[in-house]
């Protein structure tokens, strides 16, 4: 998800968002042929009624290989009690990699959901 983007989910009777914030930086490679090469400042959060939590961020987020990247892997209720739940990809070098596993059953005050387990890996 890019600056502006936000995605829209409706679980049961509750209604969620999942936006991202930062600032996108023009692409001046000629030999990379994305229209960015970055987003500085990168914030993910999810939103139910009032409440906003941030999930990642800030950080730097890139389209190149060797550089950080998110994605959503997964949002839906994992763990059975009825409200949302998200796994991220992350990954901040070419060859290592996490999931990042939030649950609500497990939120603490004030959250949404809790990072409950990064699971991480290196090499091929």
């Amino acid at each position: 998800m890019l600056p502006g983007m936000e995605v829209l989910i409706r679980l049961g009777p509750s209604s969620y968002s999942i936006f991202c914030t930062g600032t996108v930086v023009e692409n001046t490679d000629p030999n990379y042929p994305n229209h960015f090469s970055h987003v500085e400042n990168y914030g993910l959060f999810v939103k139910k009624g009032d409440q906003i939590q941030q999930l990642v961020g800030p950080l730097q987020y890139s389209l190149k290989g060797d550089k950080t990247t998110l994605e959503m892997e997964w949002v839906g209720d994992l763990d059975g009690d009825g409200a949302l739940d998200v796994v991220l990809y992350f990954c901040n070098h070419h060859a290592c990699w996490s999931d990042l596993v939030f649950l609500s059953s497990l939120a603490m005050e004030e959250e949404l959901m809790h990072l409950v387990e990064i699971d991480s890996k290196c090499g091929d």
